[in-house]
């Protein structure tokens, strides 16, 4: 088998400073050597010479370099998975396994890919249900529902964090939507594996691909749509036209769509800021008019999303794009 100098290297730095942290790490000749024969000495030099605090902060991470020198190179599956079996620090090990799994999976090796899961240590940390849940998403991305299902169980959905597994879901009936048309991917919503919760991902990607009367009448065939979220077609609706960015909107189509985001009640949040918000931001953003991005920005309560279409209008500016910029 070929050997690596480069991953070597690093996997020894891993085994000599895993425990170390702040000046004790900067310090150390493997993370030096690693970093000397990754980066360059000048580099070294440059880094360790200049104002930013490294006392407390290690500078790099060795495993991450370890990750990034795979990808970048495109080294061989066989030759990654000697180096990191030389790790000693077994939450380590499996933290990089994992990230070999996903590799394999994109990589088309199936079977590596699977039997890499069995080398996940379970003494302490129950982890093998974690590699099953890449298998979980590698499938998901590409809408195949039988192998999906196939892994779910091994996945254990019940286990925290339970949002990857949900998030497997919601990739697998978009993509399963694209591939088999949006009604056989309502008609999958029935499954009790996955329910009307997740009836956004079965129109959301397509939403710029169908008119605005299309995606009304999908909704109004299936109730189910509106009992799980009563806001669900003014969101369908921005998806039309944000898939789309950048895009132009006429004036009565803006101002129709604006309507509609104004009938979101303010105080419903969708992760950790508020749906309407959200919705007028991601129209200001896909859009090029000055008067209808400040038509936004003038709805939107929280400051944050202000400032982003603040930095949408400069970037138009500077690149002189847009009808009235």
């Amino acid at each position: 088998m070929k050997t690596d100098s480069n991953l070597e290297i690093l996997a020894k730095g891993i085994n000599s400073t895993e425990n170390l942290f702040g000046d004790q790490f900067n310090k150390h000749p493997d993370a030096l050597k690693a970093y000397a024969q990754l980066f360059g000495e000048n580099k070294l030099k440059e880094t360790l010479d200049s104002k930013n605090d490294l006392e407390y902060n290690a500078f790099y991470s060795i495993s991450w370099c370890f990750e990034k020198e795979v990808e970048k190179r495109n080294i061989e599956t066989d030759i990654v998975k000697y180096y990191i079996d030389l790790v000693i620090h077994q939450p380590r090990k499996n933290h990089m396994l994992i990230m070999l799994i996903k590799l394999a999976l994109q990589r088309g090796e199936i079977d590596k890919g699977l039997s890499y899961i069995d080398e996940l240590d379970e003494e302490r940390f129950e982890t093998k249900h974690h590699g099953y849940r890449v298998v979980l998403d590698y499938y998901a991305e590409i809408g195949e529902l039988k192998e999906f299902k196939k892994y779910l169980k091994l996945a254990k959905p019940a286990k925290s964090p339970r949002h990857n597994v949900s998030s497997a879901k919601s990739k697998l009936i978009s993509k399963y939507s694209e591939k088999n048309g949006i009604d056989k991917a309502i008609d999958l919503l029935n499954d009790k594996i996955f329910g009307w919760k997740f009836s956004y991902a079965t129109i959301e990607s397509q939403a710029h691909k169908l008119s605005l009367k299309k995606i009304e009448k999908i909704l109004d065939k299936h109730p189910q749509f509106y009992e799980h979220d009563q806001y669900i077609k003014p969101w369908l609706f921005v998806c039309h036209y944000s898939n789309q960015r950048p895009v132009e909107i006429s004036d009565k189509d803006f101002k129709e769509i604006i309507e509609l985001i104004m009938t979101v009640d303010k105080s419903i949040k969708r992760g950790d800021g508020r749906f309407r918000d959200y919705m007028l931001y991601d129209i200001g953003g896909s859009v090029s008019d000055l008067k209808q991005i400040n038509e936004c920005k003038k709805n939107i309560v929280a400051p944050f999303y202000k400032r982003e279409l603040n930095y949408h209008i400069k970037n138009l500016k500077g690149k002189t794009m847009g009808n009235n910029v």
